[in-house]
């Protein structure tokens, strides 16, 4: 009698095949409101980005290797933390860029994400999700989002005035090079300097967009 969706990007893929089809959108759970941690004045000399849930391919796992190796062989300052496990994991490992704490139970993501001290979530998915659970821990903890463009995941950073979206079709290079940016800014001590100097930022081209 019904059919439902969980965002309304989800609703216009099924619309596509089915255009007779009265969708009606009905989110998992209430938009959450990102209580932005204080930024972190830098302690470290190496950024880290969190990637959180299960990483297998739908979910950017070839992305992050090639992320990482880029950043090996051009030993830039970041690392990447894996809150959850990978299809992989092994190679991921072996490039010295990436730590992976397994899989974690019911609650305790929260808990995981504030003892590894993130800079940056980074959702990776090359698909497009219908909503993505991951990215509600990502919010609530107050962290700055990266993902690529599509699905649930830029719909719902959108509505929630946040985020960076990027083009899917960035090479590892680009994306490092974005991180490393955008994780400087989440360490500035002061959140009106830190939107402030977003706002200096030179033209994106065809690499990036912000939202």
């Amino acid at each position: 009698r019904h059919v439902i969706a969980p965002s309304a990007d989800t609703a216009t893929r099924l619309q596509q095949h089915f255009n007779e089809l009265d969708v009606q959108v009905q989110p998992h759970a209430p938009p959450i409101v990102a209580t932005p941690l204080p930024p972190r004045v830098a302690h470290r000399k190496v950024v880290r980005v969190a990637l959180i849930g299960a990483i297998g391919e739908h979910k950017g796992y070839k992305v992050l290797l090639r992320c990482a190796r880029d950043a090996r062989a051009r030993r830039l300052p970041i690392e990447f933390v894996v809150i959850g496990y990978t299809a992989n994991d092994a190679p991921l490992v072996a490039t010295g860029k990436v730590f992976i704490t397994g899989r974690y139970g019911d609650g305790e993501a929260p808990h995981l994400i504030r003892r590894e001290e993130p800079d940056v979530a980074w959702l990776p998915s090359v698909w497009p999700e219908t909503w993505c659970y991951t990215l509600d821990y990502a919010l609530a903890a107050g962290l700055p989002v990266v993902a690529f463009d599509l699905g649930a995941i830029a719909e719902r950073l959108r509505a929630a005035g946040g985020g960076t979206l990027l083009p899917l079709e960035l090479k590892p290079r680009q994306i490092n090079d974005r991180l490393l940016q955008l994780a400087e800014f989440s360490r500035l001590p002061d959140l009106m300097e830190v939107r402030s100097v977003q706002l200096q930022l030179p033209p994106l081209r065809n690499d990036a967009k912000m939202t």
